[in-house]
């Protein structure tokens, strides 16, 4: 099974929301902070066009998860089995 990542930085506010709601929901990620592995970054933006944040990837998908939706953070989560 693939590990939950979610790509962020230490300044970011909606990363800082985002890592709130996945403790609350006992979700657990590995994170990235772009700022500290560039490389990420890149791979970040190949993949998604973008460089915002944070976003999360779970079997090679990515989904941004800016500004925070809870409703539809939840789904996408439960449709996963994470949640």
């Amino acid at each position: 099974m693939s590990a939950l990542q979610m790509y962020s930085t230490a300044w970011c506010g909606d990363c800082h929301a985002l890592k709130r709601f996945l403790a609350q929901e006992g979700v657990g990620y590995e994170e990235i902070d772009i700022d500290a592995h560039p490389e990420s970054a890149e791979e970040l933006v190949a993949a998604t066009g973008k460089r915002g944040i944070p976003y999360l990837k779970w079997e090679g998908a990515f989904h941004k998860a800016y500004p925070l939706d809870v409703p539809a953070l939840r789904a996408w989560l439960r449709e996963r089995g994470l949640l």
